[in-house]
C-alpha cells in the first residue's frame, strides 16, 4: 500500500514538473489521449487561440479548430508514428500562422498520448514578406533609372556623339536619372538609419517660424515655376519646440516639396500652427490633386505612391513621407494626413509641447 502511494506521489510530482515546464514554454502545447481527445492545453496556446475557439478540452482537433490542414497532419502522424512538422494557418477572424510539430509523449507505455507544439510565426512571416516587398521595390526603383542611363550611353556610343546638340540633351537626361538614383540611395540610408536607431538626434530649442521661413526659401524657386503661392501664417513669437534642427528641416522640406510637386499651376500652399492638447501642430495644406480616401492610410509606407508613373516623372523616390513619419516618431510626435481627391491635402505634424 505504501509502495503504491509512493508511486502515485512520484507520478503526481512528475506530472506537476511536466505541467510547469509546458506552462513556462513560449510555444503552445496541446496533448491528446488515446481516444484523440484533447486533455491538456497550455496557457500560451490557450491565449493564442481561445478568443477564436473557446474551451477545447475534451474535444477532438477537428471539433476544436475546424482545420483540415491540422487534421491531415495529425492523421499522418497517427498512421506513420513519425514526427510531423507543418506550417498551418488557423483562425478566420484574425488568422495566425503556426509552425506545428506533432510527436509521441514518451513515458506512458499503457496509454498512447500525442503532443502537438504550436509556435506562432505570424510576425516572422509578415516581416519576411515586408523584406521581400522591400527588395522587389528597391530593385525596381534602381533598375528604372539605370536602364535609361545605359540606353542613352549606348546611343551616344553608337554615333550620337557626333551630334553635339543631341549628345548634350542625352547627357542632361543621364544626369537627371543619376541624380534620382543618388536621391534614392540617400533616402534609403536615411530611413535605414532611423529604423536601426542609428540616427542621433541633437535636440535644442528651435523657432518654428525661423525653421519654416528657411525651408520656404529652399522650395520657393520650384513653386514660382508653377506660379504657386506659399503662405506662411506661423507667428514669429510662437513657442519654440525641442527638435533636431537638421532633421526638422528635412521633415518640412519633404512635406512642402510634396505639396508643391502635386499642386497644379497657380495653386496655393498654406502653413499654419495650432495647439492640440500636449502638442504644437504644424499643418501644411495644398490645393493639389488630393488622394482617394481608401489610399490615405497607406501614405507613409515605404515606396507607396498613389500614382506611380506621375510620382516618378516628378522625381520622387517614394520614401519622402515614410521618412517624415519615422522622424516625427523619433521626435515623440506623429504625422496625420487628411485629403480629398481633386481638392487637396493637409499634412499635420504634431510636436510635443515642452514645459519650462
Amino acid at each position: 500500500m505504501e509502495e503504491l502511494k509512493s508511486k502515485i506521489r512520484i507520478a503526481n510530482e512528475e506530472k506537476s514538473k511536466l505541467m510547469t515546464a509546458f506552462t513556462s514554454m513560449n510555444e503552445g502545447v496541446l496533448i491528446t489521449n488515446e481516444q484523440d481527445l484533447i486533455e491538456f492545453i497550455s496557457p500560451v496556446l490557450s491565449n493564442m487561440l481561445a478568443i477564436q475557439y473557446g474551451d477545447v478540452n475534451g474535444k477532438t482537433l477537428m471539433e476544436s479548430f475546424r482545420s483540415v490542414d491540422l487534421q491531415k497532419a495529425f492523421l499522418e502522424f497517427k498512421e506513420t508514428r513519425v514526427n510531423v512538422s507543418r506550417e498551418i494557418t488557423m483562425g478566420t477572424v484574425e488568422p495566425i500562422i503556426l509552425s506545428v510539430s506533432i510527436s509521441t509523449v514518451h513515458g506512458h507505455p499503457d496509454e498512447e498520448k500525442t503532443m502537438i507544439v504550436f509556435h506562432d510565426v505570424t510576425r516572422l512571416k509578415k516581416l519576411e514578406q515586408i523584406r521581400v516587398d522591400f527588395v522587389a521595390n528597391v530593385t525596381h526603383e534602381i533598375k528604372t533609372p539605370l536602364t535609361a542611363i545605359i540606353g542613352y550611353l549606348d546611343t551616344i556610343k553608337d554615333g550620337a556623339i557626333n551630334n553635339i546638340e543631341e549628345t548634350k540633351r542625352f547627357i542632361d537626361i543621364i544626369l537627371k536619372h543619376a541624380e534620382r538614383l543618388n536621391r534614392l540611395v540617400e533616402d534609403l540610408l536615411t530611413i535605414s538609419n532611423i529604423e536601426m536607431k542609428e540616427t542621433k538626434l541633437n535636440f535644442e530649442s528651435v523657432s518654428l517660424h525661423a525653421a519654416l521661413t528657411n525651408v520656404i526659401s529652399l522650395v520657393e524657386a520650384k513653386a514660382k515655376l508653377k506660379n504657386i503661392t506659399i503662405q506662411n501664417d506661423v507667428r514669429e513669437n510662437i513657442d519654440q519646440i525641442k527638435a533636431d534642427k537638421d532633421k526638422l528641416t528635412q521633415i518640412f522640406v519633404n512635406v512642402l516639396d510634396n505639396a508643391v510637386k502635386f499642386t497644379p499651376e497657380s495653386g496655393n500652399v498654406v502653413i499654419k500652427t495650432d495647439e492640440a492638447g500636449a502638442y504644437t501642430v504644424v499643418s501644411i495644406s495644398d490645393t493639389g490633386i488630393g488622394v482617394p480616401k481608401d489610399e490615405i492610410q497607406r501614405l507613409g509606407e515605404r515606396f507607396y505612391r498613389v500614382d506611380r508613373s506621375r510620382s516618378r516623372d516628378l522625381g520622387g523616390t517614394g520614401l519622402g513621407l515614410s521618412i517624415v513619419k519615422h522622424l516625427m516618431i523619433a521626435h515623440g510626435g506623429r504625422m496625420e494626413i487628411e485629403s480629398q481627391l481633386g481638392r487637396g491635402t493637409k499634412v499635420s505634424l504634431f510636436f510635443p509641447i515642452v514645459k519650462g
